[in-house]
């Protein structure tokens, strides 16, 4: 009987917390639609160090050509910002490798949220690595392809 008095007390006070009281409108949880465009703004600012600090620690070879770019979204529903980095490499007559980071840019967690990496060897074998925080891991073309859809769920807008 205690905990249930508790538990709706408590349940009472979460659902105040949203709405406003009798002489105040009600309006709903989460920010509104100036704070997340300001918090898109500081997740871009957030996006574009991030990215200049990985790229610092890139180490350069002049037998590879390398192509890198991120993009930074505000996530309104988790409160986050996360960033995507893919870059590709290509070595002079071998193979090419597409590999797509995903980061949560407000978290000092040097790993990343989920990862892939495509490779295709100058003889045409394709080969795949991914991971992700559900739970993917893997080296075939199906953890790719959850791994993938697990960045794209975090950076697209809802």
């Amino acid at each position: 009987m205690k905990t249930t008095l508790i538990m709706s007390a408590l349940a009472l006070v979460l659902s105040a917390a949203c709405v406003g009281f009798a002489q105040t409108p009600t309006r709903p949880c989460g920010p509104t639609a100036t704070e997340i465009f300001h918090l898109r703004m500081e997740c871009k600012e957030l996006g574009k160090q991030f990215d200049k600090e990985s790229e610092a620690q890139v180490i350069r070879r002049p037998e590879i050509a390398r192509v890198h770019f991120y993009a930074a979204h505000y996530n309104p529903q988790a409160n986050r910002c996360y960033v995507e980095g893919t870059t590709i490499l290509r070595e002079d007559g071998h193979d090419t490798s597409i590999i797509s980071l995903l980061h949560d840019a407000q978290s000092d967690e040097p790993l990343p949220l989920a990862s892939t990496m495509r490779s295709n060897d100058k003889d045409g074998t394709t080969t795949f690595e991914a991971g992700a925080g559900d739970g993917t891991s893997g080296n075939d073309h199906a953890a790719y392809l959850k791994a993938k859809a697990f960045i794209d769920e975090h950076m697209r807008e809802k």
